[in-house]
């Protein structure tokens, strides 16, 4: 189970986040423990706090967009195709 001592917390939740919409747009079912991570509220730091200079947090994402994109039939851009590609 999450807590906000997790460094990584925010992401965890807006992975959930996107899990969930993602299930919703599959018609599928969306594990109770996804959505309960997903109904949580951020630790309310800004965006720009986010460790957005965090090379494994920004592969991880772009491995997340690739899928859910292949997932939903649309277009991941190459430069999103490129990061997750990389290793961590």
């Amino acid at each position: 189970m999450h807590t906000k001592a997790e460094p990584d917390g925010d992401v965890r939740i807006l992975a959930a986040r996107l899990r969930v919409t993602t299930d919703q747009k599959l018609g599928k079912k969306t594990p109770d423990w996804v959505s309960e991570l997903a109904d949580e509220r951020l630790s309310g730091r800004s965006p720009s706090e986010f460790k957005a200079h965090d090379r494994r947090v920004r592969i991880l994402a772009a491995r997340l967009r690739v899928t859910a994109d292949r997932k939903l039939g649309k277009e991941t851009p190459k430069s999103v195709i490129q990061l997750a590609g990389q290793s961590l």
